[in-house]
């Protein structure tokens, strides 16, 4: 579960990452090209935390 009470799911064999809420709405919906597999997926709270 995320920090704002959304869930991540993620569909490896199917290359799609998606977030919902608990009501079941579909946040946001990400896609890869076909023959790719995603092997895992971690939540990050803040991107420029890694920025130099």
């Amino acid at each position: 579960m995320l920090g704002n009470g959304n869930t991540l799911h993620n569909c490896g064999s199917g290359a799609r990452v998606r977030e919902i809420t608990p009501a079941g709405e579909v946040v946001w919906d990400l896609t890869f090209s076909s023959g790719t597999y995603l092997g895992r997926t971690t939540p990050i709270d803040d991107l420029y935390a890694f920025a130099p």
